[in-house]
């Protein structure tokens, strides 16, 4: 129930970003980001291939705020995660660094908390047209009451609320319109 209504509120959130402004300071913006975040865990190193859409308002040169989903691939591990998303740009040029910051809730194998904090930079080439690349990190929270852990004598069961789904530093390259 709670997850449903967190759901509710980032859809919420969503139609508000994008409603018509009555300034013409604040305009509609979107972007569309695909990459890669390396993993590690106690099995090892694997990696997520990662995609997202993202849809907000830009209230000023340097304050975005929108939200968004995505999907995050790997072997044997699918997430959705939908997110409000909050971008600061540093500087009001061409080619400007920003801050960058997705919380949301993932959905399916990785159900549970999902933030990504970033830094980028970004290129607008043309009339609001942008191009970026950001590194950041991806943390994605799955409390689950007991797993399979492997350890000198084997695998042995562990009982304590433990975090089993890894998180890891994320690349990502991304078009802006």
């Amino acid at each position: 129930m709670r997850t449903l209504r967190f759901i509710g509120i980032l859809f919420i959130l969503t139609a508000l970003s994008i409603s018509p402004t009555t300034s013409n300071a604040q305009t509609y913006k979107g972007s569309i980001e695909g990459g890669r975040t390396l993993h590690t865990d106690d099995m090892g190193l694997f990696s997520t291939t990662d995609i997202y859409t993202t849809h907000g308002v830009q209230f000023n040169p340097y304050l975005y705020v929108g939200a968004g989903a995505g999907v995050r691939l790997g072997d044997g591990y699918t997430a959705i995660p939908i997110y409000a998303d909050v971008k600061y740009t540093i500087l009001k040029k061409k080619v400007s660094p920003f801050i960058d910051a997705k919380i949301g809730y993932s959905l399916l194998d990785a159900s549970g908390f999902y933030m990504n904090p970033g830094i980028g930079v970004s290129w607008n080439f043309y009339k609001g047209l942008s191009v970026f690349l950001k590194v950041g990190y991806t943390y994605n929270a799955n409390p689950y009451d007991g797993w399979m852990k492997p350890n000198e004598m084997g695998w042995v069961s562990e009982e304590n609320k433990t975090d089993i789904y890894p998180h890891g530093v994320s690349v990502s390259i991304g078009f802006g319109f």
